[in-house]
This record gives structure tokens, C-alpha cells and sequence, in this order.
């Protein structure tokens, strides 16, 4: 985690022989993902807060700050990503230094969802136990934020995508321990008219998120960024937008891959964040709530778990789900 930018995409590029290359040319097709990637992300934090508004618990307000972070991270890279004839315009070295720390600061907010659902479980961390936890979320988003800084562009993008593996790995372990746990993939087989649960979808949002990562393994020129660009160019040709195969890579390259199905395993992952924040505003004690308001806690990851350490909220709502009692997330 401390070393530099530069050095991991060395490692991962000469040691692990990634064939991920930085597009630095008329990227298009990554722009217009990340454009998309932005739009979802707040059309998700507008649905959330306008069902639940103000009445949410830490898992609400963390889901709500994760997902405006995303958007505005993903807005940033719309104009970072293009690069009309390789030329980087005027501000292109502030704004991908803003996508890094906006990328930052996701991964503190992801970690911070971890660790309210961690709190959520019978598994519950001790107030110190999640103090460590914040000052490790908080060490790993500015260590990042740091080396964001100080690395240049073609190195950060690499070393970008390496630090978000942490928290989503974290994450989607725990949701497939939960789904696991209670059962919720055994009954989706049992009973396959009824549909998948939202933490059942999540976990399976995996494979869209690693089908999207093996692009950044293998390259653009091969595997399944070529396989998009090939699909494209032969839509376009079938539909007389273009006379003859002249798409550059650029067009559709790795990580224009890499959002596209970021894209899915995003709504993926979204279905259990609505769901999580549904659940958890029905179990959030009133009388915590109002406690919390009198005494003036700060709301922070500490004092929001601990408003919830009554009963772990997350496995009695599965529980109720594998009984048959199903909350669905509207």
C-alpha cells in the first residue's frame, strides 16, 4: 500500500505481465462509459434519498456519500478520458489529479460500508475493533490520495485500479459468507420462479466485475475488450455509419471495458445497497435516534454503529428472508 504508483504498475506489468496500456488517444470509448458510470451513480443516490431522505441509518448515509463520490469521480473522468488527438487541453493534470482524490475518498467510504455491515452481523465488531478499522480506512485513503499526487497519469490509472480491489473484495466475500450463511443461493435453486435476492444478485455482480478486470489483464488486443470493439465495428459497418474496419483502438479498449461492465456490477451492487439502507432504517431504534440527537454524538462510523449494536440488523433480515418473510427493495 505504500509503495509507489510507479513501481506497481512496473510489477504489474514486467513481473505479473499485465497487457493493460494507458490510452492516451481520442479514448472515446472509455469516456462515454465513465459518462454512464456517473449518471447511475447518481440516479441511485436521487432514488435512495428521495424514498428515505433524511430518515436513514449509517448504512443509508454511507450508501448515499458512496454513491455522489462515484459520480463525481466518474464525471471527472469523462474529461480526463478524452484526449482528442492526444492532446492533453489546458487543466488536464488538475482534473486527473482530482479523480484521484475523489477515488480516494470512495475507498473510505467503501470500507466504511464494510464495516457497517460487518456491524450488522452476529460478527459485530468492538468499538475498538471498528476504531482500527477507520484508521485503517482513513490510512489506505490517504496514503492513496498521496501517491495520487505525486505519480503521473499512465501510472495512476493502474495503480487506481489495483486500490480498489480491497474494499469490493471485502465486500463481496462478506455478502457471499451472508448469502451463504442463510441459505439464500440454495433456496433461489429450490424455488427459481421466485427472484434472485438483492444480496444474491450482488454476489454474483463478481463475475461482471472480473470479466471487466480481465481486460486490464490481457490488454486491448486481445480477449474481451477486442471482442467489443469487433461487435462494435460490425454493428456500425452493418448500419453504413462506417464504409470499411478503421475503429482505433481507442474507440473500445480496456478501459472502456473495464467501466462497461463496471456498469453492470454496479447495479448489481446497488440492489443490495438499497436494500441494506431499507432494512436497516426499519430496525434503527427510535429511541437510539433520539438519544444520539439529545446528546449531540458525532455521526461518524463509531458513534453510527454503535447506535445499532441492539441487534444485528443485516442477519435478521436475511433470517426473515430465508423464512420467507422477503423485504424488497423499491
Amino acid at each position: 500500500m505504500f509503495v509507489t504508483c510507479e513501481a506497481a504498475a512496473d510489477f504489474s506489468r514486467d513481473a505479473l505481465g499485465f497487457g493493460f496500456e494507458t490510452c492516451t488517444t481520442d479514448c472515446i470509448g472509455a469516456s462515454v462509459t465513465d459518462l454512464m458510470l456517473a449518471v447511475h451513480a447518481f440516479a441511485t443516490a436521487f432514488r435512495i434519498w428521495h424514498k428515505y431522505g433524511s430518515d436513514t441509518g449509517p448504512m443509508g448515509r454511507w450508501v448515499l456519500r458512496s454513491l455522489l463520490v462515484n459520480g463525481v469521480w466518474s464525471t471527472s473522468g469523462v474529461v480526463v478520458w478524452l484526449q482528442p488527438g492526444g492532446h492533453r487541453p489546458y487543466g488536464f493534470d488538475t482534473f486527473y489529479r482530482l479523480n484521484g482524490q475523489c477515488q480516494a475518498l470512495l475507498l473510505f467510504c467503501w470500507w466504511s460500508i464494510f464495516a457497517t455491515m460487518i456491524n450488522g452481523t452476529s460478527a459485530r465488531l468492538s468499538e475498538r475493533g471498528l476504531g482500527v478499522l477507520r484508521i485503517f480506512s482513513a490510512l489506505h485513503a490517504i496514503v492513496f490520495s498521496a501517491r495520487a499526487l505525486d505519480s503521473g497519469f499512465e501510472d495512476y490509472v493502474l495503480c487506481g485500479g489495483a486500490n480498489v480491489v480491497g474494499p469490493l473484495i471485502s465486500m463481496w466475500l462478506l455478502v457471499s459468507w451472508l448469502c451463504y450463511r442463510h441459505g439464500l443461493l440454495s433456496a433461489w435453486f429450490a424455488e427459481t420462479e421466485r427472484p434472485a435476492h438483492p444480496m444474491l444478485v450482488a454476489m454474483f455482480s463478481g463475475v461482471a466485475f472480473w470479466v471487466g478486470n480481465s481486460a486490464v489483464l490481457v490488454g486491448c488486443h486481445c480477449g474481451v475488450a477486442k471482442w467489443m470493439r469487433s461487435l462494435l465495428e460490425s454493428c456500425m459497418l452493418a448500419s453504413g455509419m462506417i464504409s470499411e474496419s478503421q475503429l482505433w483502438p481507442g474507440v473500445f479498449e480496456e478501459m472502456a471495458t473495464f467501466h462497461l461492465f463496471g456498469l453492470v456490477g454496479n447495479e448489481m451492487l446497488f440492489r443490495a445497497y438499497a436494500w441494506m439502507t431499507e432494512v436497516e432504517s426499519a430496525a434503527l431504534p427510535a429511541e437510539a435516534t433520539k438519544r444520539k440527537e439529545k446528546k449531540g454524538l458525532a455521526d461518524d462510523v463509531i458513534s453510527d454503529m454503535l447506535l445499532l449494536q441492539g441487534e444485528p440488523w443485516l442477519d435478521s433480515a436475511l433470517s426473515r428472508v430465508a423464512a420467507g418473510d422477503v423485504c424488497k427493495a423499491r
